[in-house]
């Protein structure tokens, strides 16, 4: 049995985007729902801490529902398509920027826990580093090991 090849192979999913100006216009609706609200009670008063703080709802903006936002099937579909639509690579990687700065803001304003932040950011590539600056002079310690080598090669060859 033979098959006839017509030409290249159109066989994927259409794209469900003919623009990048359309997918925005869906991703800028996304953010627009997905803003911090203050949390008030029954009666519209705002609610407050012991300390007087307002309750915020954060309702973050993430990565999962940008992709269902966007009518993606899985998270990982945002990345393909990043990489496989050089003409949405853009508009994709702002929006996801703009997830990444949403958690990064709400850490360093103490809106978020701590180890829920950086949990979080560690997801987008963020890493614990730490770097030790070893400014020590060795010259003097270097020659005192070669002394101290030199003193035992001369006692052992006395021996």
């Amino acid at each position: 049995m033979s098959f006839v090849s017509w030409g290249p192979s159109n066989m994927g999913r259409p794209p469900i985007f003919k623009t990048p100006e359309e997918m925005q216009s869906i991703i800028d609706q996304f953010f627009s729902d997905h803003v911090p609200v203050v949390e008030k009670d029954k009666d519209g008063n705002v609610l407050v801490d012991g300390r007087g703080n307002n309750f915020i709802k954060l309702n973050p903006p993430t990565i999962t529902g940008l992709a269902l936002a966007l009518g993606f099937n899985s998270r990982s579909t945002i990345y393909e398509y990043e990489k496989k639509n050089d003409e949405f690579s853009d508009t994709i990687k702002k929006a996801r920027l703009r997830c990444e700065n949403f958690i990064e803001k709400n850490l360093y304003s103490g809106n978020l826990p701590c180890a829920a932040g950086i949990f979080a950011l560690k997801n987008y590539g963020w890493r614990d580093t730490q770097h030790i600056d070893d400014l020590t002079d060795r010259s003097e310690f270097l020659k005192e090991v070669r002394q101290i080598s030199e003193n035992f090669i001369k006692e052992q060859n006395e021996k």
